[in-house]
C-alpha cells in the first residue's frame, strides 16, 4: 500500500528502533538485529527528521509496540 501510492521523486524508508534505531536498506527483509530491551522512539524521531527534504512534504508512520522506555519530551 504504500508504495503503490508514491509519486515520482518520492522516497520511503523503513527505520528499525530498539536499542538503538537504523535506517533499514531499500529491500531489505532482515530482522532487527540490534538490542531490544528498550524502546528508542526519540532516537528513531531524530533520525527521521535528519534525512527529510525541507523542500518536500513530508509524513511518517510509526509503528512501536506501545511499551514507552524513552520520553519523547525532549523532541519538543
Amino acid at each position: 500500500i504504500l508504495r503503490s501510492g508514491r509519486r515520482p521523486g518520492d522516497r520511503l524508508r523503513f527505520v528499525d528502533f530498539a536499542d538503538s534505531a537504523l535506517v533499514r536498506a531499500e529491500g531489505d527483509s532482515s530482522t532487527y538485529a540490534g538490542g531490544t530491551r528498550r524502546t528508542r522512539l526519540a532516537d528513531a524521531i531524530r533520525l527521521v527528521l535528519a534525512q527529510i527534504d525541507a523542500e518536500r512534504g513530508n509524513r511518517f508512520l510509526v509503528v512501536t509496540d506501545g511499551l514507552s522506555t524513552d520520553s519523547i519530551a525532549a523532541l519538543g
